[in-house]
């Protein structure tokens, strides 16, 4: 399950309270259950418990202003629409004449891996899936919505979501495999990859 906060999302189940409370009155390195909840029966045994802490400020300045920032654009964005609708006959020519373009499985795909814009990618990466579910870029473009998420935008819960679905949809996939390591190793640190330079400093040595 990992890490998790009360009241918190849990991997692997999502939000339950009745789970959530219990778990978080059991002691360290003790098996509990079966304990009851909205979807079954579970037996849990608690690894370790982190004691609350409070971040410092500096430590996470930049994600709050990123995450106010990214709040407050997308609600502008929606006053501004609902304006627009509410007041005015309007007509959206850049959808009409995007929707107009039938674009393959493939030009979706490559498009998505060289844009810029994380939030694009997923979209372009999500028509594919729309569209062309049975094609086999589907699996893999699926996989990558999961990827972005967790690893542009830092949003665990829809990865995890995204990741799951590769595992249902598409369980017999090239990425199911890869899925499935993300689901499990989402809560572990990056491995730390050594330069270029200190792989050259090995090779001379030897």
């Amino acid at each position: 399950m990992g890490y998790f906060n009360p009241g918190g999302y849990i991997r692997g189940v999502g939000f339950s309270e009745s789970l959530n409370d219990t778990i978080f009155k059991m002691e360290k390195k003790e098996i509990y259950g079966p304990i009851k909840w909205e979807k079954g029966y579970s037996l849990v045994f608690v690894n370790e418990i982190r004691p609350p802490r409070v971040r410092p400020f500096e430590d996470v300045r930049d994600e709050i202003s990123d995450g106010l920032t990214r709040e407050k654009i997308d609600q502008v964005r929606r006053e501004v629409v609902k304006e627009i609708r509410d007041n005015y006959d309007w007509r959206n020519y850049m959808e009409e004449f995007y929707n107009s373009i039938q674009r393959t499985p493939e030009e979706l795909f490559e498009y998505a891996q060289t844009t810029e814009d994380p939030y694009e990618r997923i979209r372009a990466f999500e028509e594919i899936i729309e569209k062309f579910p049975e094609d086999a870029h589907a699996p893999q473009a699926l996989f990558m919505v999961g990827f972005v998420h967790l690893e542009e935008l830092r949003d665990e819960n829809s990865a995890t979501h995204n990741f799951k679905k590769v595992l249902r949809d598409y369980p017999d996939s090239d990425v199911a495999d890869s899925a499935k390591w993300m689901l499990d190793n989402m809560d572990n640190p990056l491995p730390e990859f050594e330069s270029i330079e200190e792989l050259n400093k090995k090779l001379s040595d030897d």
